[in-house]
């Protein structure tokens, strides 16, 4: 059975590729428009939101900066996820500035030696999340018209994520490895000018990674609409689950928002269904992320030896969190929203939010970021002088006692 399925995905992958390529020929003026929209999403505010974010994270994992955070700030990991505490870096970083820099953190720890290889599985499995730019900004003000409708979606996408994170920490619960005490120890960190001239050079590979994947499922995208694909499986879904009253529309922005997050938040806040049943769908997208940012992930995963279930099953889990958190929300915050207000909203609620508005909120909260650095640098240094010092006065203590000593 394993052999026939195998004969046919090698048959069947080239006859779809050959279809995508007919497909671009056929349809050349809507690929060039949906190539247009996504490459403005990516400098508007794909670029400004993330690159800041990939070249920091890269500078403090590789200066060392990770543990010295971790040393006051990541009191909570081992209780709550069952990772070590430099591992806070991949998830406020994660949830300050959104896909896929969590996860591309937390790789670069497992790589730099923070953490054991079923550890960066635990961690890949709730670090990936949207950013407050995104939900708060594009979503929350760009579709939904409303703050706090983004704070709303916002909290219950961290909830989610946190509860998601609690259950993997049971993920290969018996595996009791430790990282040994020389590595992740800031023993290999870097002096400031490889480490900067290292960081930006990742941070931009990882950037046109992320790029050229929304960019690709954007394509993908509309070329499966347009050729009826998308919507027969959406009319199939209808039917099924017709007694829930839930249409060919919902589902349509359902399997867009799989693909791509951006369409399916943008569709989704468009649909005639209940505000709450579009809120629960929104809040669903954005816990899965979508297959354009997982494929963002398994690039940078192909370079380690991490496995990929972890991070697709939290996404999975997140999602249903999500969307389960933020429709019982609703009944105890009720919001009143105008249906015409998201009809309304298009390609211009992503662009709404300008290249330097989301590098000015980037650059915003990586304020706190840095203090806290500050703060780590400063902590172990007077923990090690205060320890130093009784040490001296111990030995000396000792000195005296040997010299009164006949």
């Amino acid at each position: 059975m394993g052999f026939l399925i195998k004969k046919c995905f090698r048959f069947l992958l080239p006859a779809a590729i050959l279809a995508c390529i007919a497909a671009l020929i056929r349809y050349p003026g809507e690929v060039s428009a949906a190539v247009i929209e996504s490459l403005g999403v990516c400098f508007r505010v794909i670029i400004p939101a993330l690159f800041p974010f990939f070249v920091f994270a890269s500078l403090l994992i590789e200066t060392g900066g990770a543990r010295q955070l971790g040393t006051v700030f990541g009191f909570l990991m081992r209780p709550v996820f069952n990772v070590p505490k430099s591992c806070c870096l991949a998830f406020f970083l994660g949830i300050l500035s959104g896909y896929p820099v969590g996860a591309n953190t937390a790789i670069s720890l497992y790589q730099s030696g923070y953490c054991t290889k079923t550890e960066a599985e635990r961690l890949l499995s709730f670090c990936n999340n949207s950013g407050p730019a995104f939900v708060l900004g594009s979503v929350g003000i760009g579709i939904w018209k409303d703050f706090r409708l983004g704070v709303l979606l916002y909290v219950c996408h961290i909830a989610a994520c946190v509860c998601t994170g609690f259950l993997f920490r049971f993920y290969k619960y018996g595996d009791r490895s430790r990282v040994p005490a020389s590595r992740g120890s800031g023993s290999t960190a870097r002096g400031l000018s490889g480490a900067l001239t290292k960081s930006v050079r990742s941070s931009t590979d990882n950037l046109i990674y992320v790029i050229a994947f929304i960019v690709f499922f954007a394509v993908v995208t509309k070329l499966l609409t347009l050729s009826g694909v998308i919507p027969a499986v959406a009319a199939f879904f209808a039917r099924v689950f017709s007694p829930a009253g839930l249409d060919a529309a919902f589902f349509e922005n359902l399997l867009g928002g799989l693909l791509e997050v951006t369409a399916g938040v943008r569709g989704a806040g468009a649909l005639t269904a209940s505000a709450a049943s579009r809120l629960a769908l929104t809040a669903g997208i954005l816990g899965w992320a979508g297959i354009s940012v997982h494929c963002q992930v398994l690039s940078f995963l192909s370079e380690s030896d991490l496995s990929s279930l972890p991070y697709i099953g939290g996404k999975a889990v997140q999602s249903v969190l999500a969307s389960v958190f933020t429709y019982v929300a609703l009944f105890f915050y009720p919001f009143e929203i105008s249906v015409g207000k998201t009809l309304q909203s298009g390609v211009e609620s992503i662009l709404s939010v300008g290249f330097s508005d989301i590098l000015l909120l980037s650059c915003a909260l990586l304020i706190p970021a840095g203090i806290a650095w500050g703060i780590a640098a400063i902590v172990p240094r007077r923990q090690k002088s205060g320890l130093s010092k009784r040490a001296v006065l111990r030995y000396t203590k000792q000195e005296e006692h040997l010299g009164r000593t006949p």
